[in-house]
Formats: C-alpha cells, structure tokens, sequence
C-alpha cells in the first residue's frame, strides 16, 4: 500500500514537471528559439503518459470531476474531424490543426485532473507566472521589434503575433492575481510582478488586451481593497502584525496605482498601443480589415449554415489568406450551426449561471469574483482571438470552468446565500 502511494506520487510529480516544459516550450521557447517538435511532442506526451498512470495505479477515473469544458473539446474534435473530412477544402490540414486542438484538449484534461488530485490549481497558476517572469525578461532585454499596422511592438520573435504574446500575458496576470491570499503573503513581490507583467502587454501594442488589461486590474485592485476592509483575507499573524501587514498592503497597492498614473501621464503617449488606438480613432486602422473579415466569415456561414467549411479552413477562402481574427466569426464559418452550439451553449451556459450568482449577490468570496472578472475579459478577447487554436486559451477556459465547479461542489455558493438571508 505505501509502495502504490509513492507511485501515485511520483506519477503526478513527473507530470507536473513535463508540463512546465510544455508551457515553457508553447509560451516562450518556439518563439524565441524556433520549433523544437520533439520537446512540443515529448512534453505532451509525457505529460499525458503520466496521468494515465495515475488513473490506472489509482483505478478510478470519475468523469464528473472532469470540467465540463474540457468534455466539450473532446466532443467538438471528433465533431470536427468527422465534419471536417465531408466539407473540407484542404483535409490533410484539418486533419493536422483537429490533431493540434486534440493534443491540447488531453493537456487541459491532464492538467484537471492533477488538480483534482492536488485539491487546487495553484500548481499550473505557479508554472504559468514562472513562465511569465521567464516572457517578460525576455521581452525587456531580447525583445523583437515587429511591425504591426505602422508602429512597432515588441514581442518574443517574429514567427510571434504581438496580440498572442499580450493575450497569453493576461492569462499569467490573472493567474497571479486570482489568490488574494496568496498574493498578500508575498505582497511586495508580487506587485512588482504585477507591474512587471502589464509592460509587456503594454510593450506588445495590442489594442484590445491593453482594454483588457485595465479592466482586470480596475477589477482585481477594488475587490482586493474590499477584501481588505471586510477582513475577507484570512490573518498571515495575529494582533498588530495583521494591521501592519494590511497596510502594508494597502500602501503597496497606492504605490502602484501611483505609479501607473504618473506613466499614463507622461510616458504612455509615447507607447506604440496609443499610437495605435490614435490611429484607429483618426483613420480606422484594423477596423476595416476586421470587419472584411467579419463579413467574410457571416457569408461562408450563410452558404454553409450546418457544418461550415471544416476546422481552421477559413484561410483557403478569404481574401486574406488567414483566420477570421474571432471565435465568433471563426466557429460559426468553419464548424456551422451545430459546431457553434456544441462549443458556445456550454460556455456562455456556465458564464451566465456563474455572473448569475455574483449578481444575486449569492456569491461573495473574492475567487468567485475574479472568475466572473477574467471570465468576462476572456469572452471580451475572443472578439479578436480564436480560442481552439492557442492553447493558453483553452488552459483558461478549463481552470475559470474547474474553479467555478469546485466552488458550487464545494457549496460556497449556497453558503454565502445562506449567510445574505441570515442578515436580512
């Protein structure tokens, strides 16, 4: 028996290690170095190879532990693929990009899985600031000059879309700044981080994560203060020591804002994000082109409303030679009506059952805040992002649905409504 539990151990230990090499390799080093197909490959694999071990040495695999988002990847894969080989252009990419979206649905399952095991997710939020610190250093002394729509941006190198690099930053922010906790114990370090990590997004020039990015952190700062207040962050000492160590936080937090007022003063006009937003308001720049693209993905949907034209293969009939710049448009024009309801109604489902509890007031814990928060800015992004094609964006997805579910399995929810009729 001791023998089995040291097994189960090292099996999840293995797995949590390859996938940091996974994320190390997706976020950062096929841009920065250039493809490496054997790490991407190996990493996945193995991350894989290590959760199936575990489920076989533990013998139990419950599948309503597994977040409903991840099953409706797996579900929309085999949608497309078989979709795809009766409406597809080009097959050999469909069946290479279904492989890509398949691999990654089975990390996203992986990375549930340990962390129903773990109890928490705060092993994959750890390995993707890791990654982050890793990006940002990168970026500040390395960093590619790429030109995008007349100024240039600074991403990991040129092979790297500035909007990937600033989307995949906003999802290490929010996995930063999700745990009020856990952020007050290191609460020095982690607003540096916090500062550190906005540059970048910054830095990348993108329009609508820099959008993002305010509302986040608008978001995060007001509900962090409110914890705060309301004594909602559990004591890191007792006495005086928690009095100076709230206002410490408090203090750190003013420095910041601070600081980020001072620069939106007197250095942001000087970034190439405000250029770019003078840009668009003068003369239109990326509007026109988005909405071609639009308009482009609404009349393939139109002639081909049930199946669409097959996974990822918009490319081989706009005018542009590339994806249509949204899920939106993107889902709908590839996958047709019923691709859109497999990926789409357990989404906005989950969403508005969740923004439901806050509302109602049902739901007062900060986590279940933050959730609704990046939530909200995920389905803000997927207006200019496609969310099957990059993996930070389904890792996102699965951790905001796993948290969410433990939090209603857990019953945080009917606890706080419990604790609001009491009051009243």
């Amino acid at each position: 028996m001791k023998i089995k539990f040291k097994l189960n151990l090292n099996a999840l230990t293995f797995g949590k290690f390859f996938f940091l090499i996974f994320a190390l390799y997706i976020l950062w080093f096929r841009y920065a170095y250039g493809t490496r197909p054997i790490i991407l490959y190996g990493s996945a694999i193995l991350v894989a190879f290590f959760v199936f071990l575990d489920i076989l040495l533990r013998r139990r695999l419950i599948i309503s532990t597994v977040p409903r988002i991840v099953k409706t990847y797996f579900v929309l894969a085999l949608y497309a693929l078989i979709s795809g080989l009766l409406v597809a252009p080009n097959k050999s990419h469909l069946v290479s990009e279904v492989i890509t979206f398949l691999a990654y649905s089975v990390i996203c399952f992986s990375v549930a899985y340990i962390s129903e095991a773990e109890g928490n997710l705060d092993w994959a939020f750890k390995i993707f600031v890791l990654c982050g610190i890793i990006i940002s250093a990168y970026v500040y002394f390395r960093g590619y000059s790429y030109e995008t729509d007349g100024v240039f941006a600074i991403t990991l190198g040129e092979e790297q879309n500035p909007n990937h690099l600033a989307a995949s930053m906003i999802v290490v922010l929010f996995a930063l700044l999700y745990n009020f906790e856990r952020f007050q114990k290191r609460v020095a370090l982690h607003s540096m981080l916090v500062l550190i990590f906005s540059g970048v997004i910054i830095l990348s020039a993108s329009r609508k994560c820099f959008a993002a990015l305010a509302v986040l952190l608008f978001g995060w700062i007001v509900r962090f203060l409110f914890a705060i207040r309301k004594k909602e962050i559990s004591p890191v000492s007792t006495g005086s020591g928690r009095f100076r160590k709230e206002l410490f936080a408090v203090m750190i937090l003013l420095v910041g804002i601070g600081v980020g007022i001072v620069y939106m003063l007197n250095r942001f006009e000087s970034t190439a994000v405000y250029e770019k937003f003078l840009k668009t308001i003068s003369k239109g720049n990326g509007v026109g082109s988005r909405l071609s693209l639009y308009r482009e993905a609404w009349e393939l949907f139109k002639s081909h409303p049930l199946f669409g034209v097959g996974f990822d293969q918009f490319r081989f009939f706009s005018s542009s030679g590339t994806y249509s710049h949204s899920v939106y448009a993107e889902i709908l024009s590839c996958l047709g009506i019923f691709g859109t309801l497999i990926f789409f109604v357990p989404l906005l489902a989950t969403y508005f059952q969740q923004m439901g509890a806050l509302l109602r007031r049902k739901f007062h814990h900060p986590t279940g805040f933050m959730i609704g928060l990046m939530f909200t800015v995920e389905l803000f992004l997927g207006t200019g992002t496609i969310f099957l094609y990059d993996f930070y964006a389904l890792f996102i997805l699965t951790a905001l649905f796993w948290l969410w579910e433990h939090q209603k399995a857990s019953g945080a929810v009917s606890d706080c409504e419990q604790q609001e009729n009491s009051r009243s």
